[in-house]
């Protein structure tokens, strides 16, 4: 088959299928193209007239106009391209930001921090922290459930499906002509002739393949790069699900689990309660015996035989007894020498029975009951409670883990900030002056008396 041009009437046509109008073809501001089966490159045929036309001369003399028309071709699926990686690079990122606030929302390290009690009472100073921390507590994942979950996948899709039929039309004329007719700015030139004759010129032309060949091959990797993103996205998930499990299972076991933040809050209370308690109770116990000079006697703490062995020893008295009696050994000294003064001089006395007074028995009786002058308290009566023996810091810490976990915690077990602290272990109320008085002053009041009257 050969193909002749007549230059008078504009028209490249073969001596047996008829003619194709060229007018606005390759001369014109786009080209055209030929009908599939245009055979460029035969040998010169002649015309009616008898003229010959070479259809190589034919291309070069068309080759600008192709090479722009090629140009045109590969920036069309150059947009398409791009487009498709804009897409994919935007999703891919929207994806990661989603699966990003989805995740754990708080640094390991941070939550080691909170078992200090001032840092956690900190850290809940900051309701975006309270949120973040109920969002890893409750493990619960809320993210995408695939890649397709963002924003304008169906677009992305779309360009992506687009992408791909390029690839497949590039490979046969009539795809090709589909590429060109996409880029004609004037779609009434977009006939079969016209898409045929720029067709052909765009394929047997090479500067103005290549371009278009350049930029169709840049379509190869697009389905491969959005097929890799789709299943690093659901590997994404998979592991955010995976790292939120674990997460809130450690923030359980950190705060409520055996040995926990909360719980070692709730132990040293409790125990800080019973070591008040049994500390006040046997410190009272010890002072009680320090206050009984029967006591005394019977431990052999005093002696009352000269006055110079009367003073108990001062590093007998434990200190935890002193505490609860409220005086000092030497204080306590003082009091034992007032106490065995009386038979001191009861002795001299009785020695010389004509020389003066007796004691006062109504006297020396009370001196040597002490209980009077003392009380004993209770761990009751001494407000010994978990109110009382909480600190401040502890209460605050127990408002900040209330605060980030709810009815987790147990909310009356302090209740009053206002009494922190406020205990007393000391159960020995002991009124050592009025004593002390009293004892300093023994009665010598009962005059010696015989059957002949006063001596």
């Amino acid at each position: 088959m050969a193909w002749v041009y007549d230059d008078k009437k504009n028209e490249l046509y073969d001596d047996t299928n008829g003619v194709i109008d060229l007018s606005g073809a390759a001369g014109s501001p786009t080209g055209t193209t030929p009908t599939s089966g245009v055979s460029v490159g035969s040998s010169p045929s002649p015309t009616s007239s008898g003229q010959f036309t070479d259809i190589n001369k034919y291309l070069s003399l068309n080759q600008p106009k192709t090479e722009a028309l090629g140009q045109k071709v590969a920036g069309g699926v150059e947009n398409t391209v791009n487009t498709v990686e804009s897409g994919l690079s935007g999703a891919q990122n929207e994806f990661n930001q989603q699966i990003g606030q989805a995740g754990p929302q708080i640094a390991q390290d941070q939550y080691n921090k909170l078992v200090n009690p001032m840092d956690l009472v900190e850290f809940t100073k900051n309701p975006d922290n309270v949120s973040k921390f109920q969002s890893d507590f409750a493990g619960t994942y809320q993210g995408p459930s695939s890649f397709q979950d963002i924003n304008n996948y169906d677009d992305l899709f779309d360009s992506l499906d687009k992408a791909n039929k390029v690839k497949d039309q590039f490979e046969t004329s009539g795809g090709r002509q589909e590429l060109i007719k996409d880029v004609y700015t004037d779609p009434s030139r977009a006939k079969a002739g016209m898409l045929g004759l720029d067709e052909a010129l765009l394929n047997q032309t090479p500067s103005a393949y290549a371009p278009v060949k350049t930029q169709v091959d840049r379509t190869q990797d697009l389905q491969d790069r959005f097929d890799q993103i789709s299943q690093s996205s659901s590997q994404q998930i998979q592991d955010t699900q995976k790292a939120l499990a674990e997460r809130s299972k450690d923030i359980q076991s950190k705060f409520l689990g055996e040995g926990g933040i909360y719980g070692t809050l709730q132990s040293n209370i409790d125990k800080r309660v019973q070591d008040v308690s049994s500390q006040g109770e046997r410190a009272a116990a010890e002072a009680k015996n320090w206050l009984d000079p029967n006591w005394l006697r019977a431990n052999n703490k005093i002696t009352s035989n000269t006055l110079g062995n009367m003073i108990v020893k001062q590093q007998e008295v434990p200190k935890e007894a002193l505490e609860q009696m409220g005086i000092t050994q030497t204080q306590y000294a003082n009091l034992v020498n007032r106490y065995l003064e009386p038979k001191y001089f009861q002795e001299k006395i009785d020695q010389t029975p004509h020389e003066g007074s007796a004691l006062d028995p109504d006297w020396y009786n009370q001196a040597g009951n002490w209980g009077e002058y003392v009380t004993y308290g209770t761990p009751t009566t001494g407000n010994i409670s978990r109110d009382t023996v909480a600190t401040a810091d502890e209460y605050a810490q127990l408002a900040a883990l209330e605060q980030l976990m709810g009815d987790q915690i147990n909310e009356n077990f302090i209740t009053t900030p206002d009494k922190a602290g406020s205990y007393s272990n000391d159960f020995v109320d002991f009124d050592y002056d009025r004593l002390l008085e009293y004892l300093k002053d023994p009665r010598y009041l009962r005059p010696v008396v015989s059957s002949a009257g006063p001596i």
